[in-house]
């Protein structure tokens, strides 16, 4: 194995481990006691506020983070005005939050989110100062360190919201638990670095890297307006406790896009970079990579569709049934979005930033129609507008990675085949258990009986198909285990250290 390949592969088991243990903190320990301390208009007023800070946060970086990672070298004085640029533009969007903050809560005609998005809107400030010395642990491919300040900064995150939720703040208790979480990431990050900038700020210095990251922020802020559009259609047209239903199902949907997808995404950017003159391996270790990734989140969202309303009574409790139908769906665009969330990575490593921008515009307006036809039907029509463009969205994608790197519809799809009929496995094994004479009567077993029953023929069905990928995630979970232990997992293989 090679260095990079070993550092890829550390990379990969740390933030799996991270990402779990967060999404295990956050979704089954966290939100299932804040699902019984606040009410679903609650979770729903928190969505709204979350729809305008997250659109702001999307300019604090201007796509600098990945122009820094995709550069060979970078001076130290570049980086030190990189630094107080993000500062700068932390400041910036404070206020601009806070002054719109009114704004906000008109479009949605809910008072309080004004205040929520002033609250929010300190960990902008927050969040500046971490910016350049997350991307630097990126570069270094430091990804244990920011498992770790990760992980840190989630408990932070957990305590205080419960804290302040058991007190009777309300919605304001989850506001404040972002800014905790914010600051806590940042002071943590900036001490693990060990860097400390110089007092300078020239654009000049700046200017090459935003030149890159333009094209990146724009397509990020239109692939933001479509990710939250729905967010915006269901709260003004369909209230708070409508996308506090919507908010619980998408955000059960969204663990394996998090949690694997994305953390996949984000540790194989700076690997493959390395590989961008050089297409046959590039399309290589594309294909391994959806793979795999198909392997996990796929099965993951199966059983999560088999066993949602047992999952969601016992969790969250019998207030949340109307979140069922909607995570079911979710279940299905989630799929998609697990192996689609990758095509990113190869726009960028091949310098084509544009072609994200452009792809993303065409797609939120035709989203937009979507939405606002399938609002009529409430929310399961809602996501039944994404789930309709779900899939030509996945063809259309992966059709320009086609074109960058030479892969092939069919290469593509036989790729994923395991995947796919490893999961209807579990689709049929499981329900037919549920709904033959077999099934317990109590909620707790069935759910358990169910889960370890899709397991297991899914696992049979991996070792059957994909004995070497098998072979390979034993080894992985080893090495997982041995970096909880503390022993070394692999190479770090810091390289581009600034």
């Amino acid at each position: 194995m090679t260095g990079l390949a070993k550092a890829t592969t550390s990379g990969v088991l740390w933030s799996w481990t991270g990402t779990v243990g967060m999404g295990v903190l956050n979704n089954l320990v966290v939100l299932a006691v804040l699902a019984r301390l606040l009410d679903p208009a609650d979770f729903g007023l928190m969505g709204m506020a979350t729809i305008v800070s997250g659109f702001m946060m999307l300019w604090l970086d201007l796509g600098v983070g990945p122009a820094v990672i995709q550069r060979e070298k970078v001076s130290q004085e570049e980086l030190s005005s990189l630094f107080f640029f993000n500062v700068l533009m932390g400041v910036l969007l404070c206020l601009a939050t806070m002054a719109l903050s009114e704004v906000g809560a008109r479009v949605f005609g809910a008072p309080t989110v004004a205040l929520l998005l002033r609250v929010v809107a300190l960990g902008f400030v927050a969040g500046a100062l971490g910016q350049l010395p997350h991307t630097l642990l990126q570069k270094q491919m430091r990804w244990g360190v920011i498992t770790r300040v990760q992980l840190a900064a989630q408990v932070v995150y957990g305590f205080a919201a419960i804290t302040l939720a058991y007190l009777g703040w309300g919605p304001l208790s989850l506001g404040w638990a972002v800014v905790a979480r914010q600051m806590t990431s940042s002071v943590l990050m900036i001490v693990v670095l060990g860097w400390r900038p110089q007092p300078r700020l020239r654009l000049q210095e700046a200017r090459p890297f935003l030149s890159f990251g333009m094209y990146l922020t724009g397509g990020n802020v239109v692939n933001y307006l479509s990710a939250n559009a729905d967010y915006l259609v269901v709260g003004r047209l369909l209230g708070s406790q409508a996308l506090g239903y919507y908010t619980l199902a998408y955000r059960l949907m969204s663990f394996p896009l998090a949690k694997v997808s994305r953390v996949v995404a984000s540790v194989t950017y700076p690997a493959l970079c390395t590989l961008h003159d050089q297409d046959e391996r590039l399309r290589k270790a594309y294909l391994k990579v959806v793979r795999y990734v198909a392997l996990v989140t796929f099965p993951m969202l199966t059983g999560m569709f088999v066993v949602a309303p047992e999952f969601v009574q016992l969790v969250y409790g019998p207030k949340w049934g109307e979140s069922v139908p909607l995570l079911r769906l979710f279940c299905l665009v989630g799929m998609s979005k697990s192996v689609g969330t990758l095509v990113g990575n190869v726009y960028l490593v091949k310098g084509k930033p544009q072609w994200g921008l452009w792809w993303n515009v065409a797609y939120t307006v035709t989203l937009l129609i979507a939405l606002l036809l399938g609002v009529r039907f409430g929310t399961r029509g809602v996501v039944t507008a994404i789930l309709a463009l779900t899939l030509p969205s996945l063809v259309v994608t992966q059709y320009l990675v086609n074109l960058l790197i030479g892969t092939s519809f069919r290469q593509y799809f036989w790729n994923l085949r395991h995947a796919i009929c490893g999961s209807a496995l579990i689709l049929v094994c499981v329900g037919m258990f549920q709904l033959g004479p077999l099934k317990p009567s109590g909620l707790w077993s069935s759910l358990a009986l169910s889960a370890m029953a899709g397991a297991l023929v899914y696992v049979a069905y991996v070792y059957i198909g994909e004995r070497h990928a098998f072979k390979e995630g034993i080894f992985l979970a080893r090495q997982i285990a041995r970096g909880i232990r503390g022993a070394p997992v692999a190479a770090t293989g810091e390289v581009g250290s600034p």
